[in-house]
């Protein structure tokens, strides 16, 4: 019993021995561990640095039995030497680390190799200090900065390889650029540093991962700042990401005094997410360019104020853009897919004039990017880029005007087919219309489509270059200014004015098809248009802009419902056609308003050849090759047209001749106030050129109505043929509206025909005037007063004023078929005269004269008849009665324009009854019941 409790002890005693041994061994094991590894990684950082650096550390600690090695609060900074030598050091580098964990691979080569066989490293808490020595002042880069420190390694330690390295809670602090990042986190797998691998892989390992959270970075403007939530980086899946990104302004900064009086740049950006794919971190490290295959930034904020270069206010464009930020890290940038996702947009550009940009909802897609130092002016930022596509969604945009704003619902814009959708575009005065010194525009368009766009073109050139522009169903409203304080209206929009407008934006338009459908145009409050459909080749508008017919190649436009008002009335046209290059316009439905006439003018349909708008549009001048006008309803009065409006209109006729032809007119015409003229149905051709020149008529159903004497004279048909002097009236006749017992008179001419018609006297002086005239009166029924003055009132009017001939005619030949004619006196006392087949020869006739005239107004009367006159108690007849004379004389009287024979009751003598009218000549008159007694009237 006592033996086995001793070899108990024994056993127990021999393991305290060891373990304390063990424990000894271990203990002197570790220390010397401690003092091999101390001095090992002390010696390597300075013999692999050249001497140019050393480590300190407050604490190492070896464990054999974990393999590791745990080292706390260490330092690594350079020597005095190397701080002083600004020639040949071009960085300084400190680290300060809290704890740094070693994982081992073999421990026995610690004392029998004195190495450190790694198998990975962990790095908490290190804080390192970069300071630039940069006495040339060159601007700092990212990448060649990375890449000094790359090579510093790759130099420093010819061969270090482990399976992992992590970084927990790090800080980089660089001088001076103030750059400073903290709580990094960095993991990297497979490490490894040597000259065979340096230029093969990323900062020496397959992979690295990195992490940064919670940074606020100053940015070299002294004006913003970059912060972020979060920052992951892998090199292993080529990815970098950011949370919650953003540039915003200090908050001791002014942003709108910085904007407006310093003139920079103020950026508030706000991205939820950065997404950076298919990065090359070995182009970016060792050749410092940024090489990305896609850039994705889902729903940002972006709110940026600009400074562009202005001649006007004689400022430079702000330095502090981001493309010059981004060229401060990098010396080239190429991203090959750059894309936003619904973004918010607020831009505001501050040059010449200041425009804004506003849309909260915008997707851009950038492709093949390439931004090098040498691409520094936003103003080229077209050049960034080799194809764009962009989706924009409710829009709202000041042009650079700064009178108008334009929105939109919807916006496509692709580079890659060269086209430009925009859906409900709206452009509308941003302030009050009370502004009368620029012209104003209201337009609302729900589609326009642009194909072949040279985008390039635009902004190197200040050139519109397209394939096709096409807008439909759209509403446009023009407000001229001068039609605020100008009496005056001047001309709608002139070539010139339109590219005073355009030439603001864009030194030339070239649009090789152009097209409007469905559209509604209002300009000023005088011209309106709808359905408009234009259709125009080859357009062209620029410098040399100086004529609406030179627009285009060929162009044509119609519509409907245009109306246009003038000083003194309006125009309405039902529909409208314009081709030829705007020489040729057809009308429908056109109707003349004018304060000068009480009932509008109406046109069926109205063609126009050979205008020329220029000159109608601008210098308010009618130059026109034809006016065609069919089924023209005119309706006048002599008031209307001897009382025209006193204001002037300003129209002038150019000096080329102009055709006119009017087919199936209607008129209705009030001669005076008692007399009205109808025509339902003529046509006639005229030309002017300074004055008017007849070319043919042809008149049907003209009706003339006298309510002074209560009759109506209708006429079938009236025909002066073309190239013809030769004037034929068909079927005349004249009838009382009613009963009159003071005047009636019943007519029927089947026939009158005049020849060498004088057309020209009829248009320029309204006078009627032809070489013969040859009718035939098939009735004549004449019941009235012997004095016509009272049954004729208008007659005693302006006696005493001098009037002109308007009728005259040579030598006249009517066959008096059939007449009875009965006159009657104030006393009732009738005579009648009664005509058969009476031939009637008449010369110079001319109605009225200046003075008093006999019945026929002419020259010399003649007739031949078998029986002129039947009273009750004296019959004279032409073929029987003989020469007579008496001692009154061998005159007989003329009354009122009739014969007034006087007889005794017997009947045995004739007295004539004298008057101060001229006399007629009767040859061979015959007195019939009475004394045959012959007699020569002279």
């Amino acid at each position: 019993m006592n033996r086995k409790r001793k070899r108990l002890y024994r056993t127990i005693g021999f393991a305290i021995l060891f373990i304390a041994i063990g424990f000894i061994v271990n203990d002197q094991l570790r220390k010397a561990g401690n003092r091999i590894s101390g001095e090992y990684l002390q010696e390597l950082i300075t013999k692999e640095s050249k001497g140019l650096y050393q480590l300190e550390f407050e604490e190492i600690n070896l464990n054999l039995l974990r393999k590791t090695v745990n080292i706390r609060n260490i330092e690594l900074h350079a020597t005095p030497e190397n701080r002083e030598d600004s020639i040949n050091a071009k960085n300084i580098y400190d680290a300060n680390v809290g704890e740094v964990n070693i994982s081992l691979e073999s421990v026995l080569r610690i004392y029998t190799d004195k190495e450190l066989v790694v198998d990975g490293i962990e790095v908490i808490d290190p804080l390192l200090f970069m300071t630039k020595i940069n006495p040339e002042k060159k601007p700092l880069k990212f990448g060649r900065e990375t890449g000094e420190l790359y090579d510093v390694i790759s130099q420093y330690l010819e061969l270090l390889q482990i399976n992992y390295l992590k970084v927990r809670s790090g800080t980089v602090d660089h001088s001076p650029s103030n750059f400073r990042l903290k709580a990094i986190d960095f993991d990297v797998e497979n490490f490894e540093v040597s000259q065979r691998t340096r230029r093969k892989k990323i900062f020496y390992s397959e992979a690295i991962n990195l992490g940064v959270n919670q940074q606020s970075i100053l940015l070299p403007d002294s004006i913003h700042e970059l912060s972020f939530e979060g920052f992951e980086l892998s090199t292993k899946d080529s990815i970098l990401n950011f949370s919650n990104f953003k540039i915003n302004t200090r908050k001791d900064v002014n942003a709108t005094e910085i904007f407006e009086n310093e003139n920079q740049n103020i950026y508030d950006i706000n991205i939820p997410t950065l997404e950076l794919q298919g990065i090359n971190y070995l182009k970016a490290y060792e050749d410092n360019f940024l090489v990305v295959e896609k850039v994705n930034i889902p729903k940002p904020k972006i709110k940026i104020q600009s400074v562009l270069k202005s001649k006007k206010q004689n400022t430079e464009q702000a330095e502090n853009s981001i493309g010059a930020s981004l060229l401060a890290l990098f010396d080239l940038i190429k991203i090959k897919d750059f894309k936003i996702e619904e973004g918010g947009l607020n831009l505001t550009l501050k040059g010449d004039n200041q425009q804004r940009f506003l849309s909260d909802n915008i997707s851009i897609n950038l492709f093949n990017i390439e931004l090098d130092s040498t691409q520094r002016d936003i103003q080229n930022i077209i050049h960034y880029f080799e194809h764009a596509s962009v989706e924009i969604n409710d829009y709202d945009y000041l042009l650079p005007d700064n009178l108008h704003n334009i929105k939109f619902k919807k916006l496509n814009f692709n580079t890659i087919d060269s086209t430009l959708l925009v859906q409900n575009l709206e452009v509308k005065p941003s302030r009050s219309l009370d502004d009368s010194t620029l012209t104003q525009f209201n337009l609302n368009l729900p589609l326009l489509k642009m194909e072949g766009i040279a985008h390039r073109d635009i902004y190197d050139n200040d050139r519109i270059n397209l394939k096709n522009l096409a807008l439909s169903n759209s509403k446009i409203i023009i407000t001229p200014p001068y039609l605020k304080k100008s009496e005056q209206q001047e001309a709608i929009i002139t070539p010139e004015r339109l590219f005073d407008i355009l030439g603001k934006y864009f030194n030339e338009i070239k649009l090789k098809e152009f097209s409007v459908l469905n559209t509604d145009l209002s300009v000023g409050e005088f011209l309106i248009g709808k359905s408009l459909n234009i259709k125009s080749y080859l357009l062209k508008i620029d410098s040399s802009f100086n004529s609406w017919h030179k627009v285009a190649d060929s162009t044509l436009i119609n519509g409907q419902e245009l109306n246009y008002k003038f000083n003194s009335g309006n125009i309405r046209v039902s529909t409208f056609q314009s081709e030829n290059n705007l020489h040729s316009l057809d009308l429908t439905k056109l109707e003349i308003a004018s304060q000068d006439f009480k009932d509008p003018l109406t046109v069926d349909y109205l063609s126009l050849r050979g205008l020329e708008i220029d000159s109608l549009l601008n210098r308010k001048k009618i130059a026109i090759d034809s006016i065609t006008l069919f089924k023209p309803n005119l309706n006048f009065s002599y008031k209307e047209l001897n009382n025209p409006s006193k204001g002037k209109n300003g129209w002038q006729f150019s000096s080329k001749p102009i055709n006119i032809l009017l087919t199936e007119g209607r008129l209705n015409y009030q001669l005076d106030e008692f007399k009205n003229v109808k025509i339902n149905n003529f046509d006639i051709e005229l030309n002017y050129q300074n004055k008017v020149k007849l070319f043919q008529v042809t008149a049907k159903e003209i009706i003339l109505n006298d309510d002074e004497i209560k009759h109506q004279i209708t006429l079938a048909e009236l025909n002066l043929p073309k190239d013809q002097n030769n004037l034929l009236l068909s079927d005349i006749q004249v009838k009382p509206k009613e009963n009159n017992d003071s005047l009636a008179v019943n007519l029927k001419i089947p026939e009158i025909r005049f020849t060498d018609f004088n057309k020209d006297l009829l248009i320029q002086k309204r006078m009627f005037e032809a070489d013969s005239m040859m009718g035939q009166i098939s009735q004549l029924n004449f019941t009235g007063m012997k004095d016509l003055k009272k049954s004729f009132k208008s007659l005693n009017k302006d006696k005493e004023s001098e009037s002109k001939s308007i009728f005259r005619i040579k030598n006249s030949l009517i066959d008096l078929k059939e007449s009875f004619i009965v006159l009657f006196d104030d006393e009732q006392e009738r005579t009648q005269i009664v005509n058969l087949n009476a031939k009637l020869n008449i010369s110079n006739l001319n109605f009225p004269e200046n003075k008093n005239q006999n019945l026929s107004y002419a020259d010399d009367f003649t007739n031949s008849d078998n029986q002129l006159i039947s009273t009750p108690v004296v019959t004279i007849s032409s073929s029987t009665l003989p020469t007579w004379s008496s001692a009154y004389g061998s005159r007989i009287g003329w009354a009122q324009g009739l014969y007034n024979f006087m007889t005794d009751s017997d009947g045995t003598r004739t007295a004539p009854v004298y008057n101060d009218l001229t006399d007629p000549q009767i040859v061979n008159a015959n007195l019939l019941h009475a004394a045959q007694a012959t007699h020569t009237l002279l």
